[in-house]
């Protein structure tokens, strides 16, 4: 996800001449137009008050959040303490590899 930190924008207009599929300018500030354009590295690199954030911790943590799902084997990881295979104390059954 692509975010633009409005209180380091000076609204220079590099990112979207660099990139303009992926920015605009709208009242004097950055906005995230496209932040799936193919240029948006591009922006983040020359941006002079680095005010655009690339949180990849999100979109990263959904990836691992679908993995884990998809590796699971299990009905869950139950509830108190457990061996790591889906013990514990509660409903934790088969084994699942987190």
């Amino acid at each position: 996800m692509v975010k633009i930190n409005q209180n380091k924008c000076i609204g220079c207009g590099v990112c979207q001449s660099v990139c303009p599929e992926g920015f605009e300018i709208i009242g004097g500030k950055a906005r995230v137009k496209d932040g799936k354009a193919a240029c948006i590295q591009q922006a983040i690199e020359v941006c002079p008050r680095n005010a655009i954030i690339l949180d990849e911790s999100q979109e990263q943590n959904k990836s691992i959040s679908n993995e884990n799902l998809e590796r699971s084997t299990g009905y869950g990881r139950g509830f108190g303490r457990g061996n790591g295979q889906g013990g514990g104390h509660g409903f934790g059954k088969g084994r699942n590899r987190i």
